[in-house]
């Protein structure tokens, strides 16, 4: 399906076209970026729909775009996205604070019962009978001239988002859902906030099974990676994998020596950086009120109220004909166990329907 949209690519049509939009409340937001030799996505194109136009906004051929960020951050104009998490982290590297003005359609689709990971183009075939085109999915958005099927495929990202926002609005509404997916925007527009490098180490998976010691020390290493990573502009996984952290944390090498027998085939990896991440192994004991490190597995009587929980929450999400996976994980259900109390079950919608299964279960 062909459809007018426009290309800008200097400043002075980009403030032009702010300026001839400035009525509209309500604009459709998609990014197009590259992430695979840099820590921080290099934002490559800006798509963006009104009501009335379509336009391409080309951010390496303007080089400012701060007519578009003033435009987008203007508080009482709604911004919506789908699947956000990244495009609100790559809008917040140019200035764009969305805060509680934008809405994910993907998560007003979960709420009605559709796919928690639904993808644009089958929300779209589903609420709209529309086929979209999704072949450029692998371009290069850094290269530039960028193709004309590459503009078309990058323009069709946000020509139906308005009004798929509009059927799920309707939809929410009439479910009594529409402050709940207020919240959930809400809550994954501060978890897409940059955080500082010292809570790196949450993304280390499998922490809790390593013991205490070793667990600090994985902390300690990749919240450096962390830090060195973002100070030079660089994957984490360049610097050192999970695998590797992991490796470093077990057998704790006391010099450069016994360090490089641990990182094979890296010298450069250990010439550049052995005497940091031998300080980040000795600073591991500065972590040892993080919280989160538990010493002790899972009992056998914390398994069983997990299960317990798990079934629980089946039977609501079937009461409320959403996808369990999208209510609660099985992640969750650990957590919620074993004392850590995540704020999105404790408070907002999802403790009011689970208030009665916490309260039988002791988890109160």
């Amino acid at each position: 399906m062909e459809y007018d949209f426009d290309y800008i690519q200097d400043l002075e049509s980009l403030s032009t076209w702010c300026s001839t939009q400035s009525e509209e409340e309500t604009v459709a937001v998609d990014t197009e970026f590259e992430r695979r030799t840099t820590y921080y996505p290099e934002l490559c194109l800006v798509q963006v729909a009104t009501s009335k136009s379509i336009v391409c906004v080309d951010p390496i051929l303007c080089k400012n775009v701060s007519p578009l960020v003033t435009f987008l951050n203007e508080p009482n104009r709604i911004k919506i996205l789908h699947a956000a998490r990244q495009d609100l982290e790559v809008l917040e590297l140019i200035g764009v604070y969305v805060e509680e003005t934008f809405f994910d359609n993907q998560i007003g689709a979960a709420l009605i019962g559709e796919d928690d990971q639904i993808g644009y183009g089958d929300l779209a075939k589903n609420l709209l009978s529309v086929e979209l085109n999704k072949n450029q999915q692998q371009a290069n958005w850094k290269r530039r001239p960028l193709r004309s099927q590459q503009l078309r495929y990058a323009a069709s990202d946000v020509r139906y988002l308005l009004p798929i926002y509009s059927i799920l609005c309707e939809k929410l509404i009439a479910c009594g859902r529409f402050k709940w997916f207020e919240e959930e925007c809400r809550n994954l527009a501060e978890r897409s906030k940059s955080k500082p490098s010292n809570y790196a180490w949450q993304r280390l998976k499998n922490i809790n099974h390593l013991k205490k010691d070793i667990a600090l020390r994985a902390c300690s290493l990749a919240n450096w990676r962390e830090k060195e990573s973002r100070r030079i502009n660089t994957p984490r996984n360049w610097l050192l994998k999970d695998s590797d952290i992991k490796k470093i944390a077990v057998l704790n090498p006391s010099n450069l020596a016994n360090l490089a027998d641990v990182l094979t085939k890296k010298e450069e990896i250990c010439r550049k950086y052995g005497g940091a991440v031998l300080t980040a192994l000795k600073s591991a004991d500065s972590l040892h009120d993080i919280g989160l490190v538990r010493e002790n597995r899972i009992s056998d009587e914390e398994k069983k109220k997990v299960k317990m929980l798990v079934d629980r929450g089946k039977k609501i999400a079937d009461k409320l004909e959403i996808k369990p996976t999208f209510l609660m994980t099985g992640k969750d259900s650990k957590d919620i166990v074993t004392g850590k109390k995540p704020k999105k079950f404790f408070a907002g919608w999802r403790f009011s329907v689970f208030r009665e299964s916490f309260g039988a279960l002791g988890l109160l």
